[in-house]
């Protein structure tokens, strides 16, 4: 057989490329094709299940306000159209409890209020549920609060309501006309009111992660004083803090904090205190009537040294300009100065300070006006012995602008507010305590709001004041019982597919 020649080897080798080329082309273009097929497939697959899910969670939030609706109807049954996407909810009786508690509760009606679940899972792995009034929307170990349940502590009246709404009629739901009926609606009367205590909420629910988040934006982070993920339970305390224990944390703020350089840090919890205006007031108006068997001494405006013994005093205001001392001693018992206006310390040579020698005394300021500390020193004297903050006490008024900018306070800070209003009168701002400068602050404070406003400012909690006893009234001064009213109802709805 005879050879080709080079030239037609060529030819055909570059016919042969040719070819395989075309074929090759071919195959990846095929290819691509079938890839963008599976990606739009995919896409659109993905596309649709979201829109079901949206669908969803929207006749979710329909359904919650419908079944609260009917919560109030004892006679009118009501119809809803309801999108459950294809493969339909799943309505669950007896699928949690919530339990409302508080020690100054005399019954046990408010435990174990059983909660009933509709439930949709969608093929994507979203899941959306209805569950006593909230709508929420879980995907894997998130849990996204989408419908608040109607849960309110209102601290103007101090009344928590809290209406549960459970379900009846254990069955599978398909898109289309849902029935809702009201069955039963038992009210708690004999547990409305809590005395001098908080309330205890505590829910087991296969969503006790949506719980929480509802809790901590509704109430705080320190609202929630438990969470069991293995018993899928959540635990959360609202109402005021007992004042015993108004300094467990270095800071107890009923709104909020602001804390750039962290000063605060673990320290800092929300939590609603007991307002001291009522004591205050009746110190003042006895103090000026002199209705007391020991009427106060009337110290007039205070600018320069005093020394105080035990006993009640009453000065129309503190204001240390120059480099003059306040001294109380506390040995013999507490040592009261009822300040009807400001307190001011301007120079830094300025002190306020107390002897106890040891015993369990304290000097104690009331003020009906600001506290503005603007240099000079606040604190027990160190150079009798080992002291605390306890030992001296600041108590102001919901009203209190304060103002820390400079020197040194060591003792308990208390302006307990739940509707203070700003600006802060001394500093411009919408806090009602301002650290700025480089003030330094040891011990608690306990405020409506609070700002660290300068990197050289110094917050450190004394720790020795967790779980101490304070008694933060002079004499036989009191405040008048805090009253949590609670309005709790277990509304119960039957729910059917027509």
């Amino acid at each position: 057989m005879p050879f080709r020649s080079s030239e037609g080897a060529s030819r055909a080798r570059r016919g042969q490329s040719t070819l395989i080329g075309l074929v090759l082309l071919i195959g990846m273009a095929a290819a691509i094709s079938t890839s963008m097929l599976l990606v739009a497939g995919t896409t659109t697959a993905d596309i649709q299940q979201d829109s079901e899910d949206e669908r969803v969670e929207s006749a979710f939030v329909e359904l919650g306000q419908q079944m609260m609706t009917t919560s109030t109807e004892s006679d009118v049954a009501r119809s809803i159209d309801i999108d459950v996407g294809q493969d339909g909810a799943v309505v669950r009786e007896d699928s949690g409890t919530i339990n409302v508690s508080s020690e100054a509760l005399e019954t046990t009606a408010l435990e174990n209020l059983t909660i009933g679940t509709v439930e949709y899972e969608g093929e994507g792995g979203t899941t959306i549920a209805y569950e006593a009034g909230a709508v929420f929307r879980e995907t894997g170990n998130e849990t996204r609060v989408v419908s608040a349940p109607p849960i309110h502590y209102e601290t103007e009246t101090d009344t928590l309501t809290m209406p549960v709404t459970t379900i009846t009629g254990e069955q599978e739901l398909g898109t289309g006309d849902v029935r809702l009926e009201h069955a039963e609606t038992e009210a708690f009367r004999e547990a409305t009111v809590v005395e001098n205590d908080s309330v205890t909420i505590t829910i087991e629910s296969d969503y006790y992660r949506g719980w929480e988040s509802f809790f901590r934006n509704q109430a705080g982070d320190t609202s929630v004083q438990r969470v069991d993920h293995e018993n899928r339970t959540i635990e959360a305390e609202v109402g005021y803090i007992d004042l015993e224990s108004a300094y467990d944390s270095g800071v107890t703020y009923s709104e909020e904090v602001d804390d750039f350089k962290d000063e605060f840090g673990d320290d800092a919890r929300v939590g609603n205190m007991p307002e001291m205006d009522p004591v205050i007031e009746e110190m003042r108006e006895d103090a000026i009537e002199e209705a007391n068997d020991n009427p106060a001494q009337d110290l007039g405006t205070v600018t320069g040294d005093v020394s105080l013994d035990d006993g009640l005093y009453y000065a129309d205001e503190i204001d240390l300009q120059d480099s003059n001392t306040i001294s109380a001693d506390a040995s013999s018992g507490n040592v009261t100065i009822l300040v009807d206006g400001d307190v001011t310390i301007s120079d830094p040579h300025a002190e306020v300070t107390v002897d106890t020698e040891g015993e369990d005394n304290a000097l104690r300021i009331y003020l009906t006006g600001n506290f503005n500390m603007d240099k000079g020193k606040i604190a027990p004297d160190s150079s009798i012995g080992e002291t605390k903050s306890e030992q001296l006490q600041v108590y102001g008024t919901s009203d209190l602008d304060g103002r820390f900018w400079d020197g040194n306070f060591s003792g308990t800070f208390y302006a307990a507010s739940n509707d203070w209003e700003g600006p802060n009168e001394l500093t411009g701002s919408e806090y009602q305590v301002d650290f700025h400068s480089n003030p330094e602050f040891n011990g608690g404070i306990v405020v409506h709001s609070a700002n660290i406003h300068a990197s050289a400012a110094e917050f450190e909690y004394d720790d020795s004041l967790e779980g101490g006893e304070f008694n933060a009234y002079p004499g036989d001064y009191t405040l008048p019982p805090q009253l949590t009213y609670l309005n709790v109802a277990k509304h119960e709805i039957e729910i059917d597919q027509n």
